[in-house]
């Protein structure tokens, strides 16, 4: 059964909750090609609502004739959505957004809502009237103008993650057939952008002239946190009078959503606790103000420090977080202990990303190497003669029976009175040389034992 109808919306004026009909037709009908039951609003093609009953109840037949015909297999529901406007897509898929969540519960920022909203905009710019015109050629020339415009390669990066959200969210309400965004390569939109960490000497230059910022300026370069950690931080998030000074940070202030627990130093733990006003509340910020970026650049010139060379690294203020790190190593704190301190998952990020190679010490590193002019000399290993290269081997004494020859050798006397050959002169013949004698060791193999063993009859 399917029908159309007007619901019933709720508003609240002046505190009051109103209850009116509402001027636009909505559907309700069982979906012939999935069985389930669907109510939403009518819409033209162009993304136009129904206030008309007959428009509307036209509609809903058209509706449900495409479902039928998509169910028997005579269209393509991808065919059938091509014509719709990107500006419906575009709303349908905001109105997915105001309700979506993060991982910890809360809605998406206005920043996130506003930047998707621009994204929008940049396709109508390019030339997308309709969903069919959602192709990677056009998503690529889209790219190549942000670029000719001179934008970041961290803004491009951005504005292809909205389209790339917005392509995902088509193709899981069945109005594309492929992702258009994946299709297109992302070269030359690398968001890395290119940071150095503070030498220790620029670090207490900036300290030095920053005045009611130098306690912001130096938290942030002794736990690495983060500019958005650093304005939801609280004096309920810190124990400054424990044994062991900690800031344990709460999921829904870190980029993660995941708590942790950061140790502090004993002077900035000192310092923090002097900056504690009396009476201090535990939901109030540490921080009143944060430091804009235009402010930084302003104290890092004031300092000395060069921020923003041409063709080189910036320094900014998540630069003081590179600093905590890369700190870290020079100090010789173990890799995975830096990764622990820097929260992150990955220790290549830690390594290769927030570590700056040009503070490492490499020459005093390398001066730790051992010196080969004081290495011991090892003595070189004697060895034994075997008989192998033309040596004569060693034949041990052989005890004869009394009365028998053994040729040319030299005898001597047991305590049996038994005679021992103790060695055969060269011209001893091969016929004369017992069968111990016959037995030549090779290589380094040790002589086979000269005793005699019992043989058998055969």
């Amino acid at each position: 059964m399917a029908f159309v109808f007007k619901p019933v919306v709720t508003r609240t004026r002046d505190g009051r909750k109103i209850r009116r009909r509402s001027r636009y037709f909505w559907a309700d009908y069982i979906d012939p090609a999935s069985g389930e039951s669907k109510r939403h609003v009518l819409t033209l093609p162009s993304g136009e609502r129904i206030g008309n009953r007959e428009v509307a109840e036209s509609e809903l037949r058209r509706l449900l004739l495409n479902r039928q015909r998509l169910a028997a297999g005579l269209t393509n529901q991808y065919i059938d959505a091509a014509g719709t406007p990107i500006r419906k897509l575009a709303a349908d898929w905001l109105r997915h957004l105001h309700r979506k969540r993060t991982k910890s519960g809360r809605a998406l920022s206005r920043k996130h809502l506003r930047e998707s909203r621009r994204a929008v905009r940049l396709l109508g710019t390019a030339g997308a009237q309709n969903v069919a015109d959602l192709q990677p050629t056009l998503i690529e020339k889209l790219i190549a103008t942000l670029a000719h415009l001179g934008k970041s390669p961290k803004t491009i990066t951005e504005y292809r993650g909205r389209l790339n959200a917005l392509c995902v969210f088509a193709v899981r309400e069945g109005r594309l057939e492929s992702n258009p965004v994946a299709a297109t390569t992302s070269a030359g939109t690398n968001p890395t952008r290119s940071r150095r960490a503070l030498a220790p000497d620029e670090a207490a230059a900036l300290l030095a002239i920053a005045g009611g910022r130098a306690l912001w300026y130096e938290t942030a370069l002794l736990t690495g946190l983060r500019v958005g950690e650093m304005k939801a931080l609280t004096w309920g998030d810190t124990e400054l009078d424990s044994l062991t000074p900690c800031i344990r940070l709460r999921a829904e202030t870190t980029k993660a959503g995941r708590a942790d627990v950061i140790p502090l130093k004993s002077t900035l733990a000192d310092a923090l606790r002097k900056a504690r006003p009396d009476g201090w509340k535990a939901e109030s910020r540490v921080f009143a103000t944060t430091p804009t970026l235009a402010t930084f650049f302003r104290d890092c010139g004031r300092a000395g420090i060069e921020y923003k060379p041409k063709g080189g690294s910036i320094v900014d203020r998540h630069s003081l977080r590179k600093t905590f790190i890369t700190w870290l190593s020079v100090a010789g704190v173990a890799p995975r202990t830096a990764q622990k301190l820097a929260r992150h998952t990955d220790l290549k990020l830690t390594m290769r990303v927030y570590t700056d190679d040009r503070l490492l010490d490499g020459v005093s590193e390398v001066e730790k190497l051992p010196d080969m002019a004081t290495l011991p000399t090892p003595e070189p290993m004697k060895l034994r003669a075997t008989g192998t290269d033309n040596a004569r081997p060693v034949v041990p004494g052989v005890v004869l029976k009394s009365g028998e020859q053994a040729g040319n050798a030299t005898h001597g006397r047991n305590d049996e009175g038994g005679e021992i050959a103790v060695s055969t002169p060269p011209c001893a013949s091969k016929h004369d040389l017992t069968e111990a004698e016959k037995m030549e060791p090779t290589g380094f193999e040790p002589a086979t034992s000269w005793l005699q063993t019992r043989r058998s009859p055969n």
